[in-house]
C-alpha cells in the first residue's frame, strides 16, 4: 500500500502526494529523438575510475539516512523515496525491500554484517505491516507483482547473509502470488512486459534455489510469452521505456529464466537480437521521464546478455552505463536522481538501490583482502587538451579497494613528469597525493602513475596512464556514419534529413510499433531530405501512434522514433 509520511504542516496535509507505483498513463506524448550513440560530450564514462565497493557503501548509507525511524508509526522502518521534491514524503514496500537487499549484500561483500543490521530489522517491520502482495492495485496487479519479485530478492539475500529463516513465509507468499498472477497485469503493454520480465527472472531463481518446479515452469511460461510478443519486432520492443523500467528488464528476465534452461537458445537469441537493446536513453519531455532509472534497466539487460553470450561488447555497455550513472552523484552523498533534469537535491532511494544491484554488484566481484589502486590525476583525463605552458600541480587520488588497511603505499609518476609520494589508507579510504608542483604543461605529454605495496593482491588498478595534447590525439579513420534527423513541418508533414557518409546508397523505411513496414523510400543519394505525408504505401493516412523511421546502408543502421498525434 502506498504510504505517505505525515508531516505536521497545513501545507503538507493539503498537498496531493503521488507514489512511484500507479503510472501507466500514456506511453508517448511528444515526438523525440530516440537513437542516442554511446558517447559523452565531456568525458567518456569508461575513462572514469571508481572504487565500486566505496560507491556501494555510499548508496547503502544514503538509504540508511532516509529510512523512517519512528517506533510509534506503522511506517516505522520504511524507505522514503526521495530526499526532496514530489516524492519526498512517500514510503513504499518495494523501496524498503530494495534497501534490505543492498544492506544485506554489503554485509556479504565485506563481512561487516552489523553495520546495517538494525536498519534491516526495521525494514522487515515495515514489510510485515505492508506486504508486497497487498500493495496498491488501482491500475491492476503490476505493482504487486513488481513488489513480490523484490520480496524474493530481499529475503534470499538476507537469509543467506544472516542465516535467519524467519522471513521465508514472506518469500513464499511473494512466490505464490507470482505463480498465479494474470498475464495482463493491467498497466498497458510496455509496463506489463517489463514487470513480467522482472518476475520471470526472480521467480525462476526462487524455483532453482527452493527446488520448486512449479515456480520455474511459471517463470519460463512468462518469458516464452514475452518472446512471442516481441518476435519480429525486437528492434522496436528492445528500445522501450516507461514508468521506472525499460526493456533491459525484459532481457534480464528472459536471460535469467528460459535461457537458463536452454543456454544455447539464449546465445542464439542474443546474437540475433542483442544489438537492438538500447544503450543509452536521454531525457524526454513525456510524463514521468525517469531516464536514469530506464538506463539502469538497460544496464542490467546488457549485463545479462554478457552472461549468456560472453560477448565483451555487452560487458562494456554495462560498465559504460554504470559509470555514467555514478557520475550523476554530483553532491557525493551516494544517491542519484531518477532524472537527469532533476537537481542533486532530489536524489531517489529506489533508483540508487537499482544502481547497486544492477550496476555496481556485477563490477565489484570478490573483494580482495589487501588492494590499493589509482583513481585519477586530479583535473586530468586521458586525451585531454590542456593549454601548453600552463602551470598545474599533479595530484593523484589513490584509494583502498580491499578489506584491510594499507600503510606506506608508494605512489610514483613517470613519463614527462617525475615525482613520488606515499599514502596510508584505511578501509575504503581515499587520499590525494601531491606528486609534482607547478608542472609546466608541454605540447605533448605522457604521464604514468603507479602505486606499489608488497601486500597488494590486484595489479589491475595499480597504473593510470594519461596522454595530454598531441600525445592524446589519435589518427581518425573514416568510418561509415549514418545520420538521421526527423522534425514536424508546417502543415503536419514529417521532414526527414538523412546522410550515409562513406557508405553505399541506402534505404529508408517507416515501421509501426509492432514492426510492420508502413512505407519505404529508395534513396538516390547518400545525403538529402525528403517529406513523409504520414500516408502508408497504399496512400492511406496512418493512425495515431508511435512509428520508427529506420535508415540503413552498408554496415550501418540508425532508427528514430516519432509519435503521430493527429
Amino acid at each position: 500500500m502506498k504510504k505517505v509520511l505525515v508531516i505536521v504542516s497545513v501545507m503538507a496535509l493539503a498537498t496531493a502526494v503521488w507514489a512511484t507505483a500507479p503510472y501507466p498513463g500514456h506511453d508517448y506524448v511528444l515526438p523525440y529523438d530516440y537513437y542516442v550513440p554511446m558517447y559523452d560530450t565531456s568525458i567518456n564514462p569508461l575513462l572514469m575510475r571508481f572504487n565500486y565497493l566505496y560507491e556501494f557503501r555510499q548508496i547503502a548509507d544514503f538509504c540508511a539516512a532516509w529510512q523512517l525511524d519512528d517506533i510509534d508509526s506503522a511506517d516505522h522502518g520504511g524507505m522514503i523515496e526521495a530526499e526532496s521534491g514530489e516524492l519526498w514524503n512517500v514510503i513504499q514496500t518495494d523501496n524498503t525491500q530494495e534497501a534490505i537487499w543492498v544492506w544485506s549484500r554489503y554485509g556479504e561483500l565485506t563481512g561487516d554484517t552489523a553495520r546495517y543490521r538494525d536498519n534491516i530489522e526495521k525494514a522487515w517491520f515495515y514489510c510485515e505491516n505492508f506486504p508486497a502482495w497487498l500493495e496498491e492495485n488501482d491500475y491492476g496487479e503490476y505493482y504487486r507483482a513488481h513488489n513480490c519479485a523484490w520480496g524474493i530478492a530481499a529475503e534470499e539475500r538476507y537469509r543467506e547473509v544472516y542465516a535467519d529463516d524467519g522471513w521465508t513465509w514472506y518469500r513464499d507468499s511473494c512466490a505464490e502470488f507470482m505463480k498465479v498472477m494474470p498475464s495482463d497485469l493491467g498497466a498497458g503493454g510496455k509496463i506489463n512486459r517489463f514487470v513480467t520480465g522482472w518476475c520471470a527472472g526472480w521467480l525462476y531463481h526462487h524455483g532453482v534455489k527452493m527446488g520448486d518446479e512449479a515456480a520455474k515452469d511459471s517463470a519460463c511460461s512468462f518469458s516464452e510469452k514475452l518472446l512471442v510478443d516481441m518476435e519480429g519486432a525486437e528492434e522496436f520492443r528492445l528500445k522501450d521505456e516507461a514508468w521506472a523500467m525499460s526493456a533491459g528488464t525484459i532481457v534480464w528476465g528472459i536471460c535469467n529464466s528460459v535461457f537458463k534452461e536452454d543456454p544455447t537458445r539464449g546465445a542464439e537469441w542474443v546474437a540475433a537480437n542483442g544489438q537492438y537493446l538500447d544503450t543509452f536513453q536521454t531525457w524526454i519531455s513525456s510524463g514521468r521521464s525517469w531516464d536514469n532509472s530506464w538506463n539502469v534497466g538497460f544496464c542490467n539487460g546488457h549485463g545479462a546478455m554478457y552472461d549468456i553470450s560472453g560477448n565483451e561488447t555487452y560487458a562494456r555497455h554495462h560498465r559504460w552505463l554504470t559509470h555514467k550513472l555514478l557520475s550523476y552523484d554530483t553532491d557525493n552523498d551516494g544517491g542519484i536522481p531518477a532524472s537527469t533534469h532533476e537537481a542533486d537535491t532530489i536524489d531517489m532511494s529506489w533508483v540508487s538501490t537499482y544502481l547497486c544491484m544492477m550496476g555496481l554488484d556485477r563490477l565489484i566481484g570478490e573483494v580482495p583482502q589487501k588492494d590499493a589502486g589509482v583513481l585519477e590525476l586530479v583535473g586530468l583525463y586521458d586525451c585531454a587538451q590542456i593549454e601548453a605552458g600552463s602551470q598545474i600541480d599533479l595530484r593523484a587520488v589513490v584509494s583502498n579497494f580491499g578489506l584491510d588497511a594499507l600503510n606506506g603505499i608508494s605512489v610514483v609518476i613517470e613519463g614527462d613528469a617525475s615525482g613520488a609520494g606515499t599514502a596510508d589508507l584505511e578501509f575504503l579510504e581515499a587520499d590525494t597525493v601531491l606528486l609534482v608542483e607547478d608542472w609546466s604543461v608541454p605540447d605533448s605529454a605522457l604521464l604514468v602513475v603507479t602505486i606499489n605495496h608488497p601486500a597488494d593482491e590486484d595489479e589491475a588498478n595499480n597504473t593510470l596512464t594519461v596522454r595530454l595534447n598531441k600525445a592524446g590525439i589519435t589518427e581518425v579513420v573514416p568510418v561509415s556514419i549514418a545520420g538521421l534527423d526527423i522534425r514536424y513541418l508546417n502543415g503536419g508533414d514529417i521532414g526527414i534529413s538523412y546522410s550515409l557518409k562513406n557508405a553505399d546508397r541506402g534505404k529508408l523505411a517507416v515501421y509501426s510499433a509492432d514492426g510492420r513496414k508502413v512505407k519505404g523510400f529508395d534513396l538516390e543519394t547518400w545525403e538529402g531530405t525528403l517529406v513523409w505525408d504520414k500516408r502508408d504505401k497504399e496512400g492511406i493516412q496512418v493512425s495515431k501512434g508511435v512509428y520508427f523511421i529506420k535508415l540503413t546502408g552498408t554496415g550501418v543502421a540508425v532508427s528514430k522514433k516519432i509519435a503521430i498525434l493527429h
